[in-house]
């Protein structure tokens, strides 16, 4: 499957995986357990289409620092309906936490902090140089004879 296909499935399953844990934050204790079911779904998903992004990156062989990240955000989201069935009370903020832990793998997605791959910082310095010369200087005016 393609890079593009992994990508709209992860972001549909967090779109999904969000929903379902406000739902389950504020549906009755008997009414929670299909919003329940429905994160842990979408915790698989985005899980499996995570992966499948890093698959088509070529990254799967040594796992960059940040994909580390993102997994301890992911296990973070998945606890999240066990936590509110034993501390109802805590809804809201939980909600917070997951809006907070939800910018933060967006951030990390985005930027990619923690990679250990120095060859693609020196491609980015050196294709950062190439861009811009390292000398521009006016030309020198050519001093025109008296007459």
């Amino acid at each position: 499957m393609s890079y593009q296909f992994y990508k709209v499935l992860h972001v549909v399953s967090l779109f999904l995986l969000f929903t379902s844990l406000a739902a389950a934050a504020f549906a009755p204790q008997d009414k929670r357990k299909p919003w329940v079911a429905l994160h842990g779904v979408a915790t698989v998903i985005a899980l499996v289409a995570g992966f499948g992004l890093l698959a088509r990156l070529g990254l799967m062989k040594g796992l960059p620092g940040w994909v580390h990240v993102k997994l301890v955000i992911w296990l973070a989201l998945g606890v999240m309906p066990f936590i509110l069935r034993k501390a109802n009370h805590l809804a809201l903020p939980l909600l917070l936490v997951s809006v907070l832990l939800g910018a933060a793998g967006s951030y990390v997605a985005v930027n990619k902090p923690f990679s250990q791959s120095t060859e693609s910082a020196t491609e980015q310095s050196a294709s950062a140089e190439a861009a811009t010369p390292a000398d521009v200087s006016a030309p020198e005016a050519t001093p025109t004879p008296a007459p």
